[in-house]
């Protein structure tokens, strides 16, 4: 049986213990959110990077989306901005 002075000991690590956890689920609570609210702003992105995509794939005489070569592995693909350059580029 632990003393009073183990016991205030104790009681005192284990309060410092909860203070702690209660800190740190605070932070995972906030880079959660962190988290959620980079990724929804990532998707946003590509989904305008995609309808960009999608304009250039309806303009005539377009660059295609990714270079040309044999393999996969050999072929880029291209940004919207390179593909409207050399749209732009080859236009009379």
């Amino acid at each position: 049986m632990p003393s009073k002075t183990e016991f205030a000991a104790l009681t005192s690590q284990l309060s410092a213990a909860n203070a702690k956890i209660v800190e740190l689920e605070k932070q995972v609570a906030t880079e959660r959110n962190a988290k959620d609210t980079w990724y929804k702003s990532q998707q946003e992105a590509n989904e305008v990077i995609e309808q960009v995509h999608q304009f250039l794939d309806a303009v005539p005489n377009s660059v295609k989306r990714e270079s040309e070569g044999e393999y996969s592995w050999n072929r880029v693909k291209l940004s919207p901005v390179t593909r409207l350059a050399a749209w732009l580029a080859i236009r009379n």
